[in-house]
């Protein structure tokens, strides 16, 4: 079943990667949201919906993080974030470390 986001439509068998950064996320209870950059509908980050994940299962992700991610629908037919990684963040120079 393809996956509508904002103006694209993505079909399940090959996603299209997103960035965005994550808006909030709960440590215990292991979701969160993130801010597409393309300005869309916040997009839902659980963890507890991608079990057989694991690079997802072992990521703690904090507000702020830059990530990339596809969009997938749950169980509940609502648009979740799926493959979540961390990424650089493209504001920050290369080189420069954070005080």
């Amino acid at each position: 079943m393809p996956v509508t986001h904002g103006h694209m439509k993505t079909p399940d068998k090959h996603p299209t990667r997103l960035r965005g950064r994550v808006k909030w996320f709960n440590t215990a209870k292991a979701y969160g949201y993130i801010a597409p950059e393309d300005g869309t509908h916040d997009i839902l980050l659980d963890q507890t919906e991608s079990a057989g994940e694991t690079a997802l299962q072992t990521t703690l992700f904090h507000q702020g993080d830059c990530v990339e991610f596809e969009v997938h629908s749950n169980h509940q037919h609502r648009p979740t974030a799926t493959n979540v990684r961390r990424i650089a963040d493209p504001s920050e120079k290369h080189g420069r470390t954070k005080k």
